[in-house]
């Protein structure tokens, strides 16, 4: 079985406080149908899904192929956020990729594909409150705000 793709998270609610015993959901792209996710990059050990976040707002798991749409909410179920259409493993291919900062995230080649996710540690450093998850999305042509949108330094697309 091939690598699964790694999905570190650290989230914080929309006030900048880290978000303790926050939850992220993992479901099949486009339903509200749960979707595997594992605690190993083989895919050897399922992991519970929703994935609970601990103390410092972090967790991590695996994403076996194909697409997600991925959910998270605080300790009381309010929703933060929602992507969709994250790709998960494809191939041999680790698809989701974990960078330290912005402008690692800026600096990375174009995806293939729409829906490539990136999570990012930090701003300028990791853990500084200022990452989170990045999805690729070519035909985004909002202007860069240096919060939400980030424009690579490759002439087309964004991640937002």
């Amino acid at each position: 079985m091939p690598s699964l793709a790694p999905a570190p998270y650290q989230e914080f609610d929309d006030n900048g406080n880290v978000l303790a015993g926050g939850a992220i959901y993992f479901y099949e792209d486009g339903t509200t149908t749960l979707k595997a996710i594992y605690n190993d990059a083989d895919g050897d050990v399922p992991a519970a899904n929703p994935l609970v976040l601990d103390a410092s707002g972090r967790g991590d798991v695996f994403l076996a192929s194909g697409y997600y749409k991925i959910v998270c909410k605080d300790s009381v179920g309010n929703a933060i956020w929602q992507l969709d259409k994250i790709i998960g493993s494809g191939g041999d291919a680790t698809i989701v990729t974990t960078v330290e900062n912005l402008a690692e995230l800026t600096a990375l080649d174009p995806p293939d594909e729409d829906g490539v996710a990136v999570y990012v540690g930090g701003y300028n450093a990791k853990s500084d409150g200022g990452g989170g998850m990045f999805v690729w999305d070519a035909t985004n042509t909002d202007p860069k705000d240096y919060g939400t949108i980030f424009i690579p330094d490759f002439p087309s697309g964004a991640g937002r």
